[in-house]
Parts: structure tokens; C-alpha cells; sequence
């Protein structure tokens, strides 16, 4: 298992996509599925949203990646700059915008230890723009609208074609930044709308909290030595030893062997 940053990249479970939405409830799969998603991409789970049973990244989520990036890498977030190169008129023909987006960040710490190499030196405005421009780092991306490009007829209007050009390029500059590889989901063109863990679900699922000693000891005296009995279990929650469950799924297992028969040492 690979380690990112300290958080644990566990496999997306295939899940049925069939079984995901029941009307407009989230099953159970669905949202261990958000869950997956969102480790796997490290993003916060109210930052996914599940559209048509496919997910996507949203601003919440890419957000919280813009502000992850800056601290990963000692860098300050400047800003994001938008350049409109076409904008879209009423004329049928002419409903097409593009924009341009570049998000800045900047090396300071990186910026005031050269300055400091060279604080010796006589230095001219002309270096300090190049230096400054040398611990700039941006990425630039371009977003485009058009009636074919946006789903809904109803949206078809110019002010509509605008936004949407504004914000393809605005959140494709933002994944380019921190390498986020889903589709946004607002850049699709649709005023459907996806589903999306509200706080009180991601508050209580987001506590992955490790197994508690007394747990593995409790599970322990439960099996007395079945190992079969216990890695049935295990393998139920996909995890090859008690150690790696966390404390809600220990809670759950010890439950499921006292209802398959175990007992605690002290009532035997």
C-alpha cells in the first residue's frame, strides 16, 4: 500500500453502478464509493460529487487543493487571473466564448534566501523582476463554450455560454495546478444536479480513527485462536490483519463474532 503525504491511497472498490443512487438517496456502496474516490484523489469527501454515477471533482474540492499545494510546497497562493478571448453574443452564430485562466503561486521563502545570497551585491530593478519572476510558478489553461457544447437548451443563452467558458477555464487551470486528474463538475454544461456527503455524513466518516488496543484484545478472546472465523471478517472489510481496521470497523467485526458465537473469556 502506498503512502501520500501521510494518508493511506486505498483501492476504488468496483461498485455497480446500477447500485449506486436509489432515487435521490445515496446507498450505502455509493457513498463508500465517494469515500474511495476521495482518498484516492486526496481530496475531502464533500469536495466529490456524484453526477449520472460517475464522480467529479467540484470547487469545494479543488479549493482545498489549491490551499494543499501551497502548503506542501512552502508557497503562497497569489491569485487567478482570467482572460476573456472570445465572448459570446445573442446572434446564434456568435454564442461561442473562450477565457484563458492562470493561477500564481510564489516561492517567498525561496524569493528572500536568493535575495539574500546576493544582498552583497548591487542589485538593479531588473534583476529583482527577474528574480521575482524566477520564483513565480503558474499554470495556465483555457476553458471554451458553445451551443454544442452545453447540454441543457434551456442554458443556451449568451450570459449562460460566458459563465460556463469562465469557469471551464478557471477550474481546469486549478487541476492543472495541482494535478487533480477528475472532471469538474461544474464545467459540464449540465443544470442537473449531482449529489454531493453533506458535513454531518463527512464529519462522522471522515473519523477514520485507528483500531483501539482494547479493541484487538477484545477481538482476540472473541476468536480464541479460529483464525478462519476471523479472517472471514477480515476480508469482508478487505484487510489482511486486525491491526489495520479502523476503530468504527473494529466495533462493527466484534459485533459480527459475538453474533456468529464468540464469547468474551469472562462468560465462558
Amino acid at each position: 500500500m502506498s503512502v501520500k503525504r501521510g494518508i493511506a491511497r486505498l483501492p476504488v472498490p468496483k461498485v455497480d453502478s446500477r447500485s449506486l443512487v436509489q432515487g435521490d438517496q445515496l446507498t450505502p456502496r455509493a457513498k463508500e464509493f465517494i469515500l474511495a474516490i476521495a482518498r484516492e484523489y486526496n481530496l475531502p469527501v464533500m469536495g466529490i460529487t456524484l453526477m449520472g454515477n460517475k464522480p467529479y471533482v467540484n470547487s469545494t474540492g479543488l479549493d482545498a487543493k489549491i490551499k494543499e499545494k501551497a502548503k506542501e510546497m512552502d508557497w503562497e497562493y497569489v491569485k487567478c487571473e482570467v482572460e476573456m478571448l472570445q465572448r459570446a453574443e445573442l446572434e446564434i452564430e456568435k454564442r461561442r466564448a473562450g477565457y484563458k485562466a492562470t493561477i500564481t503561486y510564489f516561492d517567498k521563502k525561496g524569493y528572500l534566501k536568493a535575495l539574500d545570497i546576493l544582498k552583497t551585491k548591487e542589485i538593479s530593478f531588473d534583476i529583482l523582476d527577474k528574480l521575482e519572476k524566477t520564483f513565480k510558478h503558474s499554470f495556465a489553461n483555457e476553458g471554451w463554450a458553445s451551443i454544442s457544447s452545453v447540454k441543457m437548451s434551456t442554458l443556451h443563452n449568451p450570459d449562460y455560454i460566458n459563465m460556463m467558458a469562465l469557469t471551464r477555464a478557471t477550474n481546469r487551470a486549478k487541476k492543472q495546478a495541482v494535478g487533480c486528474g477528475l472532471t469538474s463538475i461544474e464545467e459540464t454544461g449540465t443544470d442537473i444536479q449531482g449529489i454531493t456527503l453533506d458535513a454531518e455524513f463527512t464529519t462522522e466518516t471522515q473519523e477514520q480513527k485507528p483500531i483501539l488496543q482494547g479493541q484487538i484484545q477484545i477481538i482476540q478472546k472473541l476468536v480464541k485462536g479460529n483464525d478462519m472465523l476471523l479472517g472471514t471478517f477480515l476480508k469482508e472489510y478487505k484487510k489482511e490483519k486486525v491491526g489495520e481496521l479502523t476503530k468504527n470497523e473494529a466495533t462493527e467485526v466484534i459485533q459480527k463474532i459475538r453474533n456468529a458465537g464468540g464469547k468474551d473469556e469472562e462468560t465462558r
